[in-house]
């Protein structure tokens, strides 16, 4: 099991993203990087996620493309990076 740094954490904060503002139905926060994982809740379009990166299994939406790619938060949830825009600084 991989454990947290927080030194690290303070030094390398997570990425900002937001939910894409077509995606009406918003994104699906889940327990995994898996589209067949538990639903822990629902991202409204425009909503702000943090997190960074990870492998996952592949997900295609149609509209959204197709990614093995998930952003997963501080707390071990994810999101599907198609459903996702990286927020500029």
């Amino acid at each position: 099991m991989q454990t947290m740094n927080k030194a690290a954490i303070l030094v390398n904060p997570p990425t900002h993203y937001r939910v894409l503002a077509w995606a009406n139905g918003g994104a699906t926060v889940r327990t995994a990087a898996n589209q067949r994982s538990d639903m822990i809740t629902r991202l409204r379009c425009g909503a702000d996620w943090y997190g960074d990166p990870v492998v996952g299994t592949s997900q295609t939406i149609t509209g959204f493309g197709q990614s093995n790619i998930w952003v997963q938060s501080l707390d071990q949830r994810y999101v599907w990076l198609g459903m996702l825009e990286k927020v500029r600084a």
